[in-house]
């Protein structure tokens, strides 16, 4: 195969791997909660736009009472109508729903391209018979010694009104002590109806850790249950990861991840200390929200010996602060082998060079025989 060749090949080998390119598909977002009538008409209309080419597409547990009114199919940015026509029964009951969306026409059919879609749901939640409940908990992660906050979300998916209702509240530790507990007679809840309800608790006599937030409601002789799990923290922090060795007598990167045991915002750096000498400090950044945070920074290891040292690594919180001991190895760093630089010539311009020279040695050959040559065969 010639040169010429194999530089074609190549290019359409590389154009199959470039990708097409990607587009989004936009939509003004809503997400719909209807509660089930029967022969319940629901109709609203949905603009998409961003990909020149999508198609309109319906999914999810209601479509075959769906229709669409589609003013161009497969066309770019346009308003469609979808009408939801519910029959007189639906069942089992619970959450049925309906994915109004519209997905990228046109796209990549191979490499690694990707096709763009979006979808809206349209919820209807069936009614139970009788009395139905279900519960649900919100409650962030705190600190040690301030007030807790949890939302305890209750909603009447039944056909009958809640007025029997009862609250038990606990919160457990990790090995599943109650550590605060609370019950409480709550109000009637009608049919439909979402109400909250709050518990506020004070985490002072508290341990901090690991937590679980549990409620159960007492209905009409049923139970709806729900769970969450959440911190507790007491100003702490972590150490997750940090270098194990360091080449001496040169400046290196020195990445520390930690996790903080705190909410609020605090400022955090870190010192790196080599048999009690300073080396390196890290930048301060905020920290907060009980997250993982790296410090990367760099360390001089100018005028250490190669081997075993103390290491100390002091991560500083604002309002304090914690030393983590450890060893670090130093070793010496490797002499790089000298390599040969190789050579930029291709081929090509290797042969050109080779014919240039041959031709110029014709030429010198040349004028030797009319300078020499032929003098001497005239006489």
């Amino acid at each position: 195969m010639s040169c010429w060749q194999k530089g074609f090949f190549f290019l359409i080998l590389l154009l199959f791997f470039v990708p097409f390119p990607a587009y989004s598909i936009y939509t003004f977002s809503k997400i719909v909660h209807l509660d089930f009538e029967p022969n319940l008409i629901y109709a609203s209309n949905y603009t998409f736009w961003g990909a020149p080419n999508f198609d309109i597409k319906l999914t999810g547990s209601l479509v075959k009472y769906a229709t669409i009114i589609d003013p161009d199919p497969g066309g770019g940015k346009r308003t469609i109508e979808v009408t939801l026509k519910l029959p007189e029964q639906l069942s089992p009951p619970g959450k049925w729903d309906l994915n109004v969306g519209a997905v990228e026409t046109g796209g990549s059919q191979g490499g690694v391209g990707a096709v763009a879609g979006i979808f809206e749901p349209v919820y209807i939640h069936v009614p139970y018979p009788g009395y139905y409940l279900e519960a649900g908990i919100n409650i962030a992660n705190i600190e040690q010694n301030e007030t807790a906050r949890a939302e305890i979300v209750m909603v009447n998916y039944g056909k009958n009104d809640i007025t029997d209702l009862k609250m038990d509240f606990n919160v457990l530790n990790d090995i599943n002590e109650t550590v605060f507990s609370t019950k409480r007679t709550l109000a009637s809840l009608a049919v439909g109806a979402t109400r909250s309800e709050f518990v506020e608790f004070d985490t002072r006599s508290i341990p901090p850790g690991d937590h679980k937030a549990i409620v159960n409601l007492f209905y009409h002789g049923s139970t709806a249950s729900s769970e969450r799990n959440f911190k507790i923290g007491n100003v702490d922090v972590r150490l997750l990861s940090y270098p194990k060795e360091l080449f001496i007598e040169q400046v290196s990167k020195f990445p520390v991840e930690v996790e903080v045991n705190w909410r609020a915002s605090r400022p955090l750096f870190a010192k790196v200390f080599i048999d009690g000498k300073l080396v390196g400090t890290s930048p301060s950044l905020t920290s907060g929200g009980f997250g993982k945070f790296k410090l990367d920074f760099f360390v001089d290891t100018t005028g250490f010996q190669a081997g075993e040292h103390d290491l100390r690594l002091n991560i500083d919180y604002g309002d304090g602060s914690k030393d983590f001991i450890k060893r670090i190895k130093l070793i010496a760093s490797p002499n790089a082998p000298i390599e040969e630089k190789p050579s930029n010539m291709s081929t090509v311009t290797i042969l050109l060079i080779i014919s240039v020279t041959v031709s110029l040695l014709a030429v010198f050959a040349l004028i030797v025989v009319l300078v020499l040559v032929l003098p001497k065969l005239k006489k």
